[in-house]
């Protein structure tokens, strides 16, 4: 690593170019904020609203779903 005087700024671009060089990408990424006032309620209904749209397990594909392990 660089001499110990290094600035924060210049620690952070050189560790974003050793990232680079290793074939990494920076994004952004964008999510629900949990702390907004009437998150809880808002997220329990759109639960809801999946939970209704689910098809049935007889209508699934055998071997399909979120309890199955990518072979």
């Amino acid at each position: 690593m660089g001499p110990a005087h290094n600035t924060y700024p210049e620690r952070h671009r050189s560790y974003r170019d050793r990232l680079k060089a290793r074939g990494m990408r920076q994004i952004v990424l964008w999510v629900p904020d949990t702390r907004r006032p009437g998150f809880a309620d808002s997220w329990h209904a759109w639960k809801k609203v999946r939970r209704s749209e689910r098809p049935s397990p007889s209508s699934r594909t055998p071997g399909i779903g979120p309890t199955d392990t990518p072979r």
